[in-house]
């Protein structure tokens, strides 16, 4: 007598288009529902975006009054717990504390709400995996990816970028240590430049305001992988995000 193991279906991973997809319904949700009539009226506001078309879709619950604790010494920044359908952020960053870290978290919590909403574990987010370039897990990078396309839309982010530098051609980097001539919105500063890390959170630093004042380290990230900026050096991105502090205090 034989007998055959019968293998439960594995789950449909989700695709990045399907996740931008959803990203884009969800700012055309949220532009109608403030009667923006132009691109150069939208400003976006996380915590209103969840208040106006996060929670109404998926009611899950924000959870803001709670030290989440560390994961193998790394502080735990969000939590997203879909069987109980909660979403929580670590008191340390959240309101009324002022945290840039705020925005990219609550973004990536709503992320794993949307695109793992039937798992039965928990996400328990740490900052080395919100904020990572490198290798993550499926889940983590879709996350990250939805709360990219979610608080810095491409065509805003570009939109944005053109009317602070007008540029008449690309941005170009060619190396630390360098002096580099920067005018936004009319206003032209000469700024030396100690890495490309410094160079993107530079340009990204008068536009934060149009994407709930998220971190210049997210927005310079973003504005990296647009290809607003063309990188003629060996750096990579955020190879010297050790050194971050130092970078946006120069900046400040």
């Amino acid at each position: 007598m034989t007998s055959t193991l019968e293998l439960a279906p594995k789950k449909r991973k989700i695709t990045k288009q399907q996740i931008l997809d959803l990203t884009n319904d969800l700012i055309d949700e949220y532009i109608r529902e403030k009667n923006w009539r132009t691109p150069e009226d939208i400003r976006l506001d996380i915590q209103d975006m969840y208040e106006t078309v996060i929670y109404p879709r998926i009611e899950y619950t924000l959870v803001t009054s709670l030290n989440l604790g560390h994961l193998e010494n790394n502080k735990i920044l969000g939590k997203t717990v879909p069987q109980e359908r909660v979403i929580l952020l670590d008191n340390s960053i959240s309101p009324p504390n002022y945290d840039p870290r705020y925005p990219f978290t609550f973004g990536h919590e709503i992320g794993h709400a949307f695109c793992h909403t039937d798992e039965p574990e928990s996400f328990r987010c740490s900052q080395d995996e919100i904020s990572s370039t490198d290798s993550l897990s499926p889940k983590e990078a879709d996350a990250n990816f939805f709360s990219a396309n979610f608080l810095m839309p491409e065509f805003l982010v570009k939109l944005n970028f053109h009317r602070c530098y007008n540029p008449k051609r690309p941005f170009a980097y060619y190396g630390k240590g360098q002096e580099y001539c920067f005018t936004a919105y009319g206003s032209t500063r000469i700024i030396r430049i100690d890495s490309y890390s410094h160079f993107c959170v530079t340009l990204a630093k008068p536009l934060t305001t149009f994407f709930s004042n998220v971190s210049k380290t997210s927005l310079g990230l973003r504005i990296h992988n647009l290809g607003l900026v063309l990188n003629y050096s060996k750096e990579r991105i955020l190879e010297d995000v050790s050194n971050i502090g130092s970078i946006l205090k120069n900046i400040s």
